[in-house]
């Protein structure tokens, strides 16, 4: 099933450099728990409020299209860099919409954003076109933030996340490419490419 049948359908968006099994922890566990029939990976072609990428959009593109192999409901989409659009959340929701209009959208986030939605471009705007799903787990430090928000537009889903962050991955490659550990926390196709093409050193 694609979001051209319709359907209920999550968003993940993120510069995913690189991806990790957080993020496909995040994507799964939030679809599965609100019975979602899949979720749109979209890895930012801009970040309007980052430095550039350390690994270029392709391989980015690239390592998703490998970390999802085999996982059934997650779906990769590069319309970030084929529509040009400008990296802002609001930008690109529209857009989906527009090109998957019989499907029913909500947007997943981890409960560390929560803080930083009010200061997202037009998030009014946002939660009148998608519902929101956080992700939350302990200390659950966000509840007093989702408050300020429609209740009926965001909600906290629980769900048991995996503690890692691609910053930290990216200092251990840079430390040691063939560090062992890494395995439990990437796909093991996601670790080859990255080792093949020298990326994060």
């Amino acid at each position: 099933m694609s979001p051209d049948d319709g359907g209920r359908w999550g968003i993940l968006g993120g510069t995913f450099d690189p991806v990790h099994n957080g993020h496909l922890n995040l994507a799964e566990q939030v679809a599965r728990n609100r019975a979602l029939n899949g979720v749109l990976l979209i890895p930012s072609y801009r970040h309007p409020f980052k430095d550039d990428c350390c690994a270029t959009f392709e391989h980015r593109i690239k390592m998703l299209q490998l970390a999802t192999v085999g996982h059934a409901g997650l779906m990769v989409s590069d319309m970030e860099k084929e529509m040009d659009l400008s990296g802002f959340t609001v930008d690109s929701i529209q857009a989906i919409k527009l090109r998957y209009p019989q499907a029913d959208w909500s947007f997943i986030i981890g409960e560390d954003n929560v803080a930083d939605l009010q200061h997202w471009r037009s998030p009014d705007l946002i939660l009148s076109q998608v519902r929101i799903l956080v992700g939350e787990r302990p200390p659950h430090v966000a509840c007093d933030l989702i408050g300020q928000f429609p209740s009926d537009r965001i909600e906290m889903v629980s769900i048991n996340m995996v503690d890692v962050s691609s910053t930290d991955i990216r200092a251990r490659l840079a430390a040691d490419a063939s560090d062992k550990s890494l395995v439990t926390l990437m796909p093991g196709a996601v670790i080859e490419h990255i080792v093949e093409h020298g990326l994060y050193q």
